[in-house]
C-alpha cells in the first residue's frame, strides 16, 4: 500500500513539473517582449517624423501650384506678395506688389490651402487680408510662432543664385540676402519655407540651380532623424 502511494505522489510531482515554467523559459518571453517594446519605441518616431514630412510636401506642392497658375494667368510674371487669410490661418495668399501697395483691391492672386505650415499674421490688416511684398532685390516674409514663410525677387543684375543654410528648429531662420546676386539665401529649418524667384532648382532638387527670370524655387526641410534634415528644392 505505501509502495502504491509513494509512486502515485511521484506522478503527480512529475504533472505538476510538466505544467510549470523553467527560468530559461520565462527569461526568453521577456526578452522576447523586450524586443517588441523596443522595436515599438524605435518605430513611433520615425512614423511620426514621416507624417510631418508627407504633410510638409503636400504643402509645398500646394504653393508651387499656386506659384504657377498664378504665372499661367500673368503672362508669365512671377508673384512677389504674400499675404493671408484673416479667417482661415491655413491659408496662402500669392500675388504681387500692386496689392501690397493697394490692399482693397485684391485683383489677381491665388490660393495655396496649407496643412503643416500655419499662418498667424499679426500687422495691420487691409481688407480682410495682409499683404508683404518683395520688390526685386527686397524680401517679405510671414511669420508666426511656429511657421516662417518667406519670399524675396532676385536682382536683374544678379549674378549667382541663393541657396539657404539649414539651421535646428529652434533656431529662428533668416530671410535670404542673396537677392543681389551675392549668393546667400538666409538660413532655412524644418518649420519654415523660402521661396526665391528668378531661379531654379538644382538637378537633385537639393539647391539652387541657375538664375531664370520667370522662375520660383521653393526650399524647404525634410527631418531626417539626425541633425536639422535634409534641404529639398521644388520648382
Amino acid at each position: 500500500m505505501q509502495k502504491g502511494t509513494c509512486i502515485m505522489r511521484q506522478k503527480l510531482n512529475e504533472g505538476n513539473k510538466e505544467k510549470g515554467f523553467t527560468i530559461i523559459e520565462v527569461m526568453i518571453v521577456l526578452a522576447i517582449a523586450g524586443l517588441i517594446l523596443l522595436i515599438i519605441f524605435l518605430a513611433v518616431p520615425a512614423l511620426q517624423r514621416n507624417v510631418r514630412n508627407t504633410q510638409r510636401k503636400t504643402d509645398v506642392t500646394a504653393i508651387a501650384a499656386a506659384v504657377s497658375t498664378y504665372m499661367n494667368d500673368n503672362d508669365e510674371q512671377v508673384p512677389t506678395g504674400l499675404a493671408s487669410d484673416s479667417i482661415n490661418a491655413n491659408v496662402l495668399l500669392l500675388g504681387t506688389l500692386n496689392q501690397f501697395f493697394n490692399n482693397s483691391t485684391l485683383g489677381n492672386y491665388e490660393q495655396a490651402d496649407l496643412d503643416y505650415y500655419i499662418i498667424d499674421l499679426q500687422d495691420e490688416i487691409y481688407g480682410g487680408e495682409t499683404w508683404y511684398a518683395a520688390g526685386f532685390g527686397q524680401q517679405a516674409n510671414i511669420l508666426s510662432d511656429t511657421s516662417n514663410i518667406f519670399i524675396v525677387a532676385m536682382l536683374p543684375t544678379a549674378t549667382s543664385v541663393s541657396t539657404p543654410t539649414i539651421v535646428s528648429a529652434s533656431t529662428a531662420p533668416s530671410l535670404p540676402t542673396g537677392a543681389g546676386g551675392d549668393g546667400t539665401g538666409g538660413t532655412i529649418n524644418t518649420e519654415s519655407v523660402s521661396i526665391i524667384t528668378g531661379e531654379t532648382c538644382n538637378l537633385d532638387n537639393t539647391a539652387a540651380g541657375t538664375l531664370s527670370a520667370n522662375t520660383a524655387a521653393i526650399f524647404y526641410v525634410l527631418e531626417d532623424g539626425s541633425g536639422n534634415g535634409n534641404l529639398e528644392c521644388l520648382e
